[in-house]
């Protein structure tokens, strides 16, 4: 799982608002409870251009 970032945060590095990371999920589920950060699934790669 990964979340993008809905503010600057410091852990470990400064991420700011907009950043995709991938933590630890204990990590993840404290910055995503905390609303410093949500969910973020990749879009669909969608079929090459013919």
């Amino acid at each position: 799982m990964a979340v993008k970032l809905l503010m600057a945060h410091t852990h470990g590095s400064l991420f700011v608002k907009g950043d995709i990371a991938k933590f630890d999920a204990e990590t993840e589920k404290d910055l995503v409870e905390r609303k410093i950060a949500e969910t973020y699934k990749a879009p669909a790669k969608s079929a090459p251009a013919a």
